[in-house]
């Protein structure tokens, strides 16, 4: 199903209004990003993943620097990810790379011990996240990431299925039929074994219902999004910027990173 450049540029030309207050969008289907369950990530060859995954057996911090703990980080990664530190926006929340880190952790991830020093250097207040795709980890603010919008298509084909019930006029199975017809080749002449089948009109009308059914279906789970997935981000009924469109089987969504943490489960990790 992939026409997504068509698909981006559409969408992406939409945005200029957006685009000219500030924000930024990023296409995600033009990068590496990890698509699927916990374990085809783990699987993956994301290396930004890949590192937040690793296990730890300790680390105990008393009155580190915030740039030896970015140090510890790099050094795990063994050049193959790049610690992108926000300081600009960091400064605004007091974290700078001489701030404090004291910390006492066993047998967790990168991902946790990244997650507490964020949280141990705001002082508790949650403002600070890090998110990763591709080789690349990125530390800052919630407030700097929510600046920039990204795009990414959904392909939720697996939601819409649904198995049929052809109630009566289901094709049934004459054995009868099938044992006077013998097991010999040739001719096709012989009668179907299965009785009652509709016509080629009632399989379009079977068609174009089950596509109407798809379209509502689809369109059920944009409004549920929309209503239960940070509500105030879209625009419209929340007054935000974010948007999401339906292409196809295909849903299509510009918001910010928190919103496709959201949507994906496993997308990205964040304090």
């Amino acid at each position: 199903m992939r026409n997504l450049d068509g698909i981006a540029g559409a969408v992406l030309g939409c945005l200029a209004a957006t685009t000219a207050l500030g924000q930024t969008v990023i296409n995600m289907d033009a990068v590496d990003v990890p698509k699927g369950s916990a374990a085809q990530l783990r699987a993956s060859e994301n290396a930004a993943v890949n590192l937040l995954y690793q296990r730890v057996e300790s680390v105990e911090w008393t009155d580190a620097t915030m740039e030896e703990v970015l140090d510890w980080l790099r050094d795990l990664s063994q050049g193959h990810v790049n610690i992108i530190v926000r300081w600009g926006p960091l400064a605004v929340e007091n974290v700078s790379e001489e701030s404090a880190v004291n910390l006492k952790l066993f047998n967790t991830r990168v991902a946790d011990v990244l997650n507490e020093v964020l949280e141990f250097v705001s002082d508790g207040g949650g403002q600070l996240g890090f998110h990763a795709y591709g080789n690349s980890i990125r530390i800052s603010t919630k407030q700097d990431f929510n600046r920039t919008l990204y795009m990414r298509v959904y392909d939720v084909t697996d939601l819409l299925f649904r198995i049929e019930d052809f109630g009566q006029e289901a094709p049934q199975i004459d054995l009868q039929q099938s044992k006077s017809s013998g097991g010999g080749g040739g001719g096709g002449g012989g009668q179907s074994v299965f009785q009652g089948a509709g016509g080629s009109r009632g399989q379009n009308q079977g068609g174009e219902q089950a596509e109407r059914e798809q379209e509502e279906r689809l369109e059920k789970l944009r409004t549920k999004i929309v209503e239960l997935i940070a509500p105030e981000t879209w625009q419209g009924t929340g007054g935000g910027l974010g948007r999401i469109g339906i292409v196809n089987r295909s849903l299509v969504v510009v918001n910010t990173i928190e919103v496709h943490e959201q949507l994906a489960g496993m997308f990205s990790f964040g304090g």
